[in-house]
């Protein structure tokens, strides 16, 4: 296999990397709320998407960085967690769309939706033309799922009165 020594490269640790910290979203969510929070305190940094949940913050100075990290005000509430960026941390969900058929129509609506995701990963979006009931025949999903998963071909829903069957296609 072929291999790549770095040791003598600048590479390894760049400086723009020592004032940058990474989020984990706790949902995919629009980030422009953070964003403005911190355009308002006179922030000067750039915002950009790693993979999975992760989210890239680089700022012009490592205090920046650092105070942004401490005040959770500005990320709490779409994020999990906040830290330093370390190069040991992986990003490796990825975003997957799923197309299910079978779902009983009176079941089709978001919350059964995002239930049936979640039995795969996370949901991220419900397609429009499932959410709007547009195309009945199977419903579209966009979940964040870890990668190299098998999924099974067809799941049975349990209903109180009855069940049916599903077919999932990703």
């Amino acid at each position: 296999m072929p291999e790549l020594l770095i040791s003598e490269c600048s590479l390894s640790n760049p400086l723009w990397l020592k004032k940058s910290a990474v989020g984990m979203l706790k949902s995919f969510a629009n980030v422009s709320k953070v964003k403005r929070r911190l355009l308002n305190r006179g922030f000067s940094f750039s915002a950009k998407y790693l993979g999975g949940r992760a989210i890239l913050w680089s700022f012009e100075s490592t205090q920046d960085c650092e105070g942004f990290i401490k005040n959770s005000f500005f990320w709490r509430d779409l994020f999990i967690s906040m830290e330093k960026w370390s190069a040991v941390r992986s990003f490796d969900e990825k975003p997957t769309w799923f197309n299910f058929a079978g779902v009983a129509l009176d079941f089709w609506n978001k919350d059964f939706f995002k239930k049936l995701g979640s039995m795969f990963g996370d949901t991220v979006l419900i397609d429009d033309e499932t959410l709007f009931r547009k195309r009945l025949n199977s419903a579209r999903l966009l979940l964040l799922v870890p990668p190299n998963q098998t999924f099974p071909k067809v799941i049975k829903i349990v209903d109180g009165y009855r069940n049916f069957y599903v077919s999932v296609e990703s």
